[in-house]
């Protein structure tokens, strides 16, 4: 191999390497606690949420993510008992 298709290669390698570096940002959007659609594990983050100050930011997210689930079901709950309730015309 010739110097100058070495100093090629390299080049082309170099600038590959950058772009694989900004794809993984480290946002912290890893998986921690129980499962999204676990009602029984997220029971206890939830509740959690109203009784307890989280210690770590990881702690208050799990807090949300848990109470989200049935804040969901509330409002969803809330909505169909009001059309069932008051119908629209």
């Amino acid at each position: 191999m010739s110097v100058l298709a070495a100093t090629l290669r390299n080049a082309r390698v170099q600038r590959s390497i950058p772009a694989m570096r900004t794809a993984r940002r480290h946002l912290g959007e890893t998986t921690m606690g129980p499962p999204a659609l676990d009602f029984k594990a997220n029971v206890k983050p939830a509740i959690e949420f109203f009784t307890k100050d989280p210690v770590s930011y990881t702690e208050f997210k799990q807090q949300c993510s848990s109470l989200r689930l049935y804040a969901f079901i509330a409002v969803n709950a809330g909505i169909v008992v009001s059309l069932f309730m008051d119908p629209p015309k």
